[in-house]
């Protein structure tokens, strides 16, 4: 038998009412109880779902059997009911947008993950089968390279009736808070993962490269990071990123590269064209098969000085700043991971 999610729901405005017969009708949701101040509201949704309602939402969230809440209140009460029902170790679901500010929006993200609990923000349009369908065309490339992304939206918005704290930015009224979660959050889909919350995300992996120097010794949190925060699927990411570790160096190769053409310069050695096609080749190979330890690419550099005529003695320059430079290419080696993880993650969500 299939586990039913038992749901509380804070507010019961226009976005709660249009919500709930789809709620309700999920073969694995109960619709447990509401809260609202109007009376009549209250009233309403306890004749419609046969369920019980309470002027406040925290006589809601006591009770032990609700699993999760919807929260559809005014906007400027979105952190303050997350905040309520983390404390007392529900999930959420919370209407757009998360909150008016960004220290509230924190607040609520380190609220749940005290509590261990979920929070979603229910931005939908992006699940809307357009939208779905613009986003398979792109990534087919049907049409050639995305250069380019106007989000408009054309609704009977400014006309509805509006409730006074609806029109006051202060209060989270307005379009900004209104509307452009929506387009923010489509332009998100359609153009992919932003790199601010790729590189975010990939944090403690980056500094975990550069303090071991070691992208074998980064892998596990590499892995960590890559499910947890890029929330990339665990079969896909472990794959990717135990064969990066040791065939995916790029930082290395870039390196190892650089080193050579310095050091050939130091020592006046001219490498004709086809010499330094050679070393690029050869780079691309070392990035392949160097070991992911600290020092690693050490013995592939000097194999690679030997093979076009710079002298191996020039690798003792190289040496006093080695470790800082290993430091610097591991973090190198272990974005360049990930981020093909990403992209290996996405093809396979669309073949699928």
């Amino acid at each position: 038998m299939d586990p039913v999610l038992c749901f509380g729901v804070i507010g019961l405005g226009r976005a709660a009412t249009s919500m709930l017969p789809s709620l309700a009708a999920h073969p694995q949701v109960r619709l447990v109880a509401a809260a609202d101040p109007r009376p009549e509201a209250r009233e309403r949704f306890a004749a419609q779902f046969q369920a019980d309602a309470y002027p406040d939402a925290e006589a809601l969230v006591r009770r032990p059997d609700i699993d999760a809440v919807y929260i559809a209140t005014p906007h400027q009460l979105h952190a303050e009911h997350v905040l309520l029902a983390a404390s007392h170790g529900k999930h959420a679901i919370c209407e757009k947008p998360m909150a008016l500010t960004l220290a509230d929006c924190a607040r609520m993200n380190a609220a749940v993950d005290r509590s261990g609990t979920k929070l979603v923000i229910g931005h939908t349009h992006s699940f809307d089968p357009p939208i779905l369908r613009i986003r398979e065309i792109i990534h087919s490339g049907e049409l050639g390279r995305l250069g380019m992304i106007h989000s408009w939206n054309y609704t009977d918005f400014l006309y509805r009736p509006r409730r006074p704290e609806e029109l006051d930015t202060r209060l989270g009224g307005g379009i900004v808070f209104n509307q452009v979660p929506h387009q923010v959050d489509t332009v998100r889909l359609l153009g992919g993962m932003s790199p601010r919350f790729f590189f975010r995300g990939i944090q403690e992996a980056m500094v975990t490269a550069f303090s071991t120097s070691s992208s074998n010794a980064t892998l596990p949190t590499a892995l960590k990071v890559a499910e947890e925060n890029l929330k990339l699927p665990a079969k896909t990411s472990r794959f990717v990123l135990t064969i990066g570790a040791t065939a995916n160096q790029n930082g290395t190769a870039l390196y190892e590269g650089v080193t050579v053409l310095f050091l050939a310069q130091v020592y006046g050695v001219h490498l004709a064209l086809e010499q330094q096609v050679l070393v690029l080749v050869l780079c691309i190979l070392g990035g392949i098969g160097t070991a992911g330890v600290p020092g690693g690419s050490i013995p592939v550099v000097i194999a690679i000085m030997t093979s076009v005529g710079v002298p191996i003695e020039g690798i003792g320059l190289i040496l006093g700043v080695d470790r800082l430079l290993d430091m610097c290419r591991t973090v190198l080696n272990v974005s360049g991971d990930l981020a093909a993880a990403v992209v290996v993650s996405r093809g396979e969500r669309e073949r699928a």
